[in-house]
């Protein structure tokens, strides 16, 4: 079956079948919504997923995985707030126990709406239903931190990592906040401490603590830890987009190896084509380095598709076009202001 050759990963085998499903039965929203999750994530096409997921909801409008998969779709590449919120509410009033369509629709709502009040009810109540849930726990802290209930937040965390003392999520949330505390020695200890017990994300986290910290600009002693973190997540896992993006970025901008910086950024496109950070990178080399106007435009362009709300990229395809367009420049500029 599907799933036996999808535990094997062989995608294009995975893809046939599923392709000779839907001949079969074209109306069967699962079959739908497996093949747009195959999709994304396998060939990061995210207009034929979206696409594969509206034909599974017109088949069944309260198919919850399909709501749940569009809505995350929808914010995570288009920052469609609405779109996202309006299919999973769906989601939610189809399954009202369905614990990730809450969580997910929490975070939608905390990050878009001025008062916590919703986010808080709907995690609260994704607690009752399952009182263990650490992905739950983590998010409720990260609203309670954003309504400054610092200590509510640290006991959430408290009681996620004495659930899984490993969870990055929660040693990232746990590190930040203590960061903010003024805290950073600690924030550092807690990051170093989970990149060394944890796989590649854990590790590229330690390396941005390490390069976005408070200071106006990191030391070359932590430059270098985070290098070397970089190069330890990229040893456990050469295909991760955040690693290969960052540690380019500093080829690029701290040593001066365009050619280094250039062949990891395209190592990491042709892992994730929809990686936003690494078009946005790779623009800035084209643009800096090789004088390739076209070429970073087309990056920053494809950056701005998938993440309409990143002012950085904005702000940088908005400087690239003041050369050739000013209204359309000016239009951006206007438009980063407002995030």
């Amino acid at each position: 079956g599907i799933e036996e050759v999808l535990e094997g990963g062989d995608w294009a085998d995975a893809e046939r079948l599923y392709k000779q499903a839907l001949s079969a039965d074209r109306r069967n929203a699962a079959v739908l919504c497996n093949f747009a999750a195959l999709t994304l994530d396998v060939r990061k096409d995210v207009r034929e997923a979206e696409k594969l997921l509206r034909e599974s909801l017109d088949a069944d409008p309260a198919h919850v995985q399909s709501l749940y998969n569009l809505g995350n779709l929808l914010w995570d590449h288009r920052r469609d707030a609405r779109g996202a919120r309006t299919h999973l509410e769906r989601a939610v009033e189809a399954d009202p126990s369905d614990v990730p369509s809450l969580c997910n629709l929490a975070q939608v709502l905390a990050l878009t709406l001025d008062d916590p009040s919703p986010a808080l009810q709907l995690l609260s109540r994704a607690l009752r239903i399952d009182p263990g849930n650490v992905a739950a726990m983590v998010e409720l802290a990260g609203v309670e931190a954003q309504r400054g209930a610092q200590g509510a937040a640290f006991a959430l965390l408290d009681r996620a990592l004495a659930e899984d003392p490993r969870n990055a999520g929660a040693l990232s949330l746990y590190a930040t906040l203590l960061s903010k505390q003024g805290r950073a020695e600690e924030a550092r200890q807690v990051l170093q401490s989970a990149a060394g017990a944890n796989g590649a994300e854990a590790k590229v986290d330690y390396a941005v603590f390490l390069l976005d910290g408070d200071g106006p600009k990191p030391s070359r002693e932590e430059m270098e830890k985070a290098k070397g973190a970089l190069q330890a997540a990229l040893d456990a896992d050469p295909r991760n987009t955040r690693a290969l993006a960052r540690l380019g970025k500093i080829l690029h901008v701290t040593n001066g190896d365009a050619a280094g910086a250039e062949a990891l950024f395209r190592a990491s496109l042709q892992a994730d084509p929809a990686h936003v950070e690494t078009l946005f990178n790779y623009g800035h080399l084209l643009w800096d380095v090789r004088k390739d106007v076209e070429g970073a435009a087309a990056m920053y362009k494809r950056a701005m598709e998938l993440d309409a709300w990143n002012a950085d990229v904005i702000c940088s395809y908005g400087g690239l076009l003041a050369m050739q367009d000013e209204t359309r420049a000016e239009e951006l500029f206007r438009q980063a202001l407002q995030l």
